[in-house]
């Protein structure tokens, strides 16, 4: 994973210093993009997509950790994962939970909320990471910051007012 990362970041770096020297790249915003421009774009996409990831994965824990936080077996945490009520990710053979999405004095040791917050949403877990732990101007904080003082309410609501379901 750190091989890829490193490689990524030299690939961001290249390709933004081809990007400087060549032209502006604000000059052709209404032009289709050819298919060098589009590949250029996805490689800078996959790239923060990465980086994006690791930074998530740094703050995560096991699954056996996250049981001693909630109290819940393996297969409760799978359960809650798999219904959309709690974000892991997979690495490797195992999945790993984000670490600031559990409360353990919380009924079930999930921040309140969080579920209904992810069922609403209809994200993959990468997507709802970002989403919970980015400042809304809506709601004057980010969403993870309302769970953690138990303000679920506004939350959820950005959340249904936000889903691309129906």
């Amino acid at each position: 994973m750190k091989k890829r990362s490193a490689v990524s970041k030299g690939i961001v770096s290249a390709i933004r210093t081809v990007r400087e020297a060549v032209h502006d790249p604000l000059a052709e915003v209404d032009e289709t993009m050819d298919v060098a421009e589009t590949a250029e774009e996805l490689a800078l996409a996959e790239v923060e997509i990465q980086a994006n990831r690791e930074s998530i994965l740094k703050d995560c824990i096991s699954a056996a950790a996250a049981g001693g936080l909630t109290g819940r077996s393996r297969q409760a945490l799978e359960r809650l994962r798999r219904t959309d009520r709690l974000l892991a990710f997979r690495a490797g053979n195992q999945w790993l939970y984000p670490r600031w999405q559990f409360e353990p004095d919380a009924a079930g040791g999930v921040l309140p909320g969080l579920g209904e917050v992810l069922q609403s949403l209809h994200l993959s877990p990468a997507g709802a990471a970002f989403w919970l732990l980015r400042p809304s101007d809506r709601i004057g904080a980010s969403p993870l910051e309302l769970l953690r003082r138990h303000r679920p309410e506004p939350v959820i609501q950005l959340a249904r007012e936000q889903s691309y379901m129906p």
